[in-house]
């Protein structure tokens, strides 16, 4: 979402194509909004400051149909998200958060599409006993482990 020229691709893969036109303009101002963008870290243009890597993903942790019929289902997704910079002199370190997004969903004849959605912080557990890891083994996993590229 952080990239504008993505942006449009991944509004109208996940969203019907009147929620993603509707969507289109209210994120682009966001994402493009200098003030917002310097409090999260991120520079002027999106992108991260020389020598930090910016972190920003979701795991799914479970999923619960609430509700289902041939044309409409809502499914709500529980989900940990890592946000922040990885590098030695970072700002905003990675820090966890947890989610549950429920999604409104409509067949559209070929496929699922978002017609809704409403997020709600939790169920978020107590924290484990480990170590926080550093900067650089943070920036490193990232590089690592790459991603999940068919959400980015």
């Amino acid at each position: 979402m952080f990239d504008k020229d993505r942006r449009p691709g991944i509004l109208t893969a996940v969203y019907t194509s009147q929620v993603a036109a509707q969507r289109t303009a209210r994120l682009d101002k966001v994402y493009s909004d200098k003030d917002f963008l310097a409090r999260i870290g991120l520079a002027p243009d999106g992108s991260a400051p020389d020598g930090l890597t910016f972190i920003s993903r979701s795991s799914p942790l479970g999923t619960k149909a609430e509700s289902y019929s041939d044309t409409k289902a809502s499914v709500a997704v529980w989900y940990s998200t890592l946000f922040g910079f990885a590098g030695e002199s970072t700002q905003h370190p990675v820090t966890e958060s947890w989610y549950t997004t429920t999604f409104e969903l409509t067949w559209t004849g070929q496929d699922w599409k978002v017609d809704d959605d409403k997020q709600e912080e939790g169920p978020t557990p107590v924290n484990g006993d480990q170590r926080v890891s550093s900067s650089e083994d943070m920036q490193k996993a990232v590089e690592q482990f790459g991603g999940f590229t068919y959400a980015r």
